[in-house]
């Protein structure tokens, strides 16, 4: 846990903090297994200067712990069902799960590319649990999507394979 002050704790001299969560309470130093993840915390702390004067308002902050990031979505489409199958429809529409993890999601990144393991760059794309395109060229297609938790951690991205043919098959000669 990287929760760091220096000095003394909330009911001694110094550098004033106490970390709340509902009725716990813990001082300086905390242990690796004090914070859960998921839960939210509230941070109060006072300043002392060097004359021992007291901070007379009160700071606050508060955060959700987390000390891993999301799991993968998992992907579904609706209109390429099986990955196995070719289908004459190049609007892929992709739908995926929301994630569990510690944390709540605030978004997601996604990108439609013909590479299996893509990693979406971390720029948020959408907020919703859904994405489409029109036009597509014919070829398998892999359709990738990670998504960011309001601690700031990214997760693994989900894969989805999409086969198109549009193409009219010629004549046997």
């Amino acid at each position: 846990v990287n929760l760091w002050w220096d000095g003394n704790s909330w009911e001694s001299g110094g550098p004033y903090w106490l970390l709340t969560s509902g009725t716990a309470n813990w001082t300086y130093p905390l242990a690796d297994g004090d914070l859960t993840d998921g839960h939210n915390y509230d941070l109060q702390s006072r300043a002392t200067d060097n004359a021992g004067n007291v901070e007379t308002s009160l700071g606050t902050s508060s955060f959700i712990f987390a000390s891993s990031g999301p799991e993968a979505p998992v992907v579904s489409s609706s209109t390429h069902p099986d990955e196995d199958t070719w289908y004459n429809d190049n609007n892929p529409q992709f739908t995926w799960t929301t994630p569990g993890g510690p944390a709540p999601i605030v978004g997601y990144s996604y990108v439609l590319d013909q590479n299996s393991g893509t990693t979406p760059d971390a720029v948020v794309d959408t907020t919703s649990n859904s994405a489409g395109y029109t036009g597509v060229a014919d070829g398998t297609w892999w359709f990738h999507v990670r998504a960011l938790d309001n601690a700031g951690t990214w997760g693994p991205a989900g894969h989805y394979r999409g086969n198109i043919d549009t193409a009219t098959p010629n004549a046997p000669a």
